[in-house]
C-alpha cells in the first residue's frame, strides 16, 4: 500500500486572526452604540411626561401655534444652548411623550437648523476686512462688549429676581 504524504494545511497568520477580531469588535460597536442614545431618549420622554403635568404642553402649544413662531422658537433655543442637535433631541422627546405634535416639531427643528447657520455666519463675520465703519460694527468683537454692558445694566437695575436671572 502506498502511503500518501499528508499535505500541510496553511495555518492562519496572526494578521488574519487580528482582522477577524477587529471585524467582530466593529460589528459589536455598531450594534451597541445606539443603545445608550435610545435609553436616554426613553428616560427623557418618561421624565418629561411626568414633569409636564399639562403646563408644558400648553406653553409649547402657544409658542408653536403657527409655523413662524415655531421656527423662531427653534432659532432662539439653538442660539441659547448652541446646539441644534440637542434642540432636535429635545423636540423628538417632546413628540414621543405627546407634549408636541409632529407639525409643531417640524417648525422648531427647521428653526434649529437656521439657528446653526446664523451662528456660523456670525462667526464668519470676524474675517471681514475693510475700513468702513459699518463693516467694523458687524464684527463680533465690536458688538459683544455692547451686549455685555446691556446685560450688566439689566442685572443691576432689574427689580425682579426672575428678570435678573434671564440676563445672566
Amino acid at each position: 500500500m502506498k502511503r500518501f504524504k499528508k499535505e500541510k494545511t496553511r495555518q492562519p497568520y496572526p494578521a488574519d486572526k487580528e482582522e477577524k477580531f477587529y471585524g467582530f469588535i466593529w460589528c459589536f460597536i455598531a450594534v451597541w452604540r445606539p443603545g445608550p442614545f435610545l435609553f436616554g431618549m426613553e428616560t427623557m420622554e418618561k421624565g418629561l411626561t411626568n414633569l409636564s403635568g399639562g403646563r408644558m404642553e400648553a406653553l409649547l402649544s402657544s409658542l408653536t401655534s403657527n409655523r413662524l413662531k415655531a421656527v423662531l422658537l427653534g432659532l432662539l433655543v439653538t442660539a441659547v444652548i448652541q446646539s441644534s442637535s440637542a434642540t432636535t433631541v429635545m423636540v423628538v422627546g417632546f413628540v414621543n411623550s405627546g407634549i408636541m405634535q409632529l407639525a409643531q416639531a417640524a417648525g422648531v427643528i427647521m428653526g434649529a437648523n437656521i439657528g446653526t447657520t446664523v451662528t456660523a455666519w456670525l462667526i464668519s463675520l470676524t474675517g471681514i476686512e475693510g475700513d468702513a465703519l459699518w463693516l467694523q460694527l458687524l464684527k463680533p468683537s465690536s458688538f459683544s462688549p455692547v451686549l455685555a454692558v446691556i446685560g450688566i445694566i439689566y442685572i443691576m437695575f432689574s427689580k425682579e429676581a426672575k428678570r435678573r436671572k434671564t440676563s445672566v
